[in-house]
């Protein structure tokens, strides 16, 4: 297999970013570095914005510390483009969020504990009920907790099914503890023509005609693209803000967030006949050049025997035999050997192999590759020029959205 044509140069390894406060931000040192564009994850959070009403309010979803990429650096750069409500998995990670960003609205999106009550009250972390034993919950305190309500309309995970809601409704349950919004989530949302899409649309419609005045979140990334009888009043961006395309859209609307690069560890000569890797899987055909790079499975990188390519001083090099659990090996022989050499530093991912590519191409996730990469790799985060964008309406106080987060349109009865 032979290296393609020149590309740009990327010989060196990314040098580390600065974030405003003067400090380095890294995450696991390895021979592998993940860099995450914050000031193109502003740009992400303004095209979706775009893309609705001024009405509609527009939260982050930060599952999974960001998705792998860090919770906190991430959450700086949203509110400093105007973003003030946050949703996460658990009350930990929003006590945690909660710490950095005194001033923003935090939803934890597990449940309700009644022992931790005072956690969600002292802190301003808003609840969501997801099934009867988190309703139960809530009627324990002594003085209501604002919730949201999650209602399953047809993806079966999480949230109560819309007989258990109407059941509640009717016994006088919400008007004794009234939720603050309710919200569902679309099972098929990547798919613009899935029937399932206009199923969940009538069955939320109903429920948020029922649950006046709670504001409503259907849509998450995906969902938005939908159009704007998905928007209703808040919606939750998680993987367009780090530049995952799920609709696979060309060109791609959003930002690149994500560069990976790997370090050289040794650059070895083989003859034509031998074999690389597990399995023998690879023979060269002609003496060969084989530089092996820190980046196996371990650092998060999913195994894949198809379009894996790396760019070096120029030129894209292929990945060769069965990727390992600490090395990743490539055909080098068409790259000039001053630019490939132990210590080179190769770039896996850019602005033009994306992580979505790399799910193409192994059929995993980019969510989940994502997760995995952060995770495994040192993290670096770049700086990013201070806007003065204002936040969202009625988003800017931690109680807001207790109150009244978004003015609660009436166009959308059933």
């Amino acid at each position: 297999m032979r290296a393609i044509a020149p590309q740009a140069d990327n010989r060196r390894e990314p040098a580390p970013s600065v974030i405003p406060n003067g400090r380095s931000v890294m995450h696991n040192p390895t021979t592998a570095v993940l860099r995450i564009d914050r000031a193109a994850v502003q740009k992400n959070y303004a095209t979706m914005r775009a893309q609705t009403a001024a009405g509609v309010r527009h939260g982050a979803v930060l599952k999974s510390d960001a998705y792998g990429l860090g919770a906190r650096p991430i959450a700086e750069a949203l509110v400093d483009a105007g973003c003030s409500l946050f949703f996460v998995a658990d009350l930990d990670a929003a006590l945690a969020l909660r710490a950095a960003f005194p001033k923003v609205a935090i939803v934890a999106l597990d449940g309700y504990s009644a022992r931790r009550a005072s956690d969600y009250r002292d802190h301003g972390i808003v609840a969501v009920a997801n099934d009867l034993h988190d309703i139960a919950a809530l009627r324990q305190g002594a003085s209501p907790l604002p919730y949201i309500l999650k209602v399953d309309t047809g993806l079966n995970r999480r949230g109560l099914p819309l007989g258990a809601v109407a059941r509640l409704y009717l016994a006088g349950l919400f008007e004794r503890l009234p939720p603050t919004g309710i919200m569902s989530h679309l099972a098929c949302a990547a798919a613009a023509d899935h029937p399932m899409n206009d199923l969940q649309l009538h069955r939320f419609q109903q429920l948020y005609a029922l649950l006046r005045p709670a504001w409503g979140s259907l849509a998450a990334s995906c969902g938005v693209w939908l159009g704007p009888r998905f928007h209703f009043d808040v919606t939750r961006l998680g993987s367009a803000l780090f530049g995952l395309n799920d609709r696979r859209m060309r060109p791609s609307p959003l930002q690149p967030v994500l560069t990976l690069s790997a370090e050289v560890v040794e650059v070895r000569a083989l003859c034509a006949g031998e074999t690389v890797g597990y399995g023998a899987i690879f023979r060269a055909d002609r003496p060969t050049r084989l530089a092996v790079v820190g980046m196996g499975y371990a650092k998060g990188l999913p195994r894949t025997d198809r379009g894996l390519v790396a760019r070096i001083g120029g030129f894209l090099a292929p990945a060769v035999g069965r990727l390992s659990m600490e090395w990743l090996t490539l055909d080098v022989t068409d790259v000039p050997e001053p630019l490939c050499h132990r210590g080179t530093w190769v770039r896996l991912l850019d602005g033009q192999t994306t992580i979505d590519d790399l799910a193409d191409a192994t059929g995993i996730a980019a969510q989940e590759i994502l997760l995995r990469l952060g995770t495994a790799c040192r993290r670096e985060h770049t700086a990013f020029e201070a806007r003065t964008a204002c936040p969202e309406p009625a988003m800017t106080q931690v109680a807001a959205i207790a109150r009244s987060p978004v003015s609660v349109r009436r166009d959308r009865s059933p």
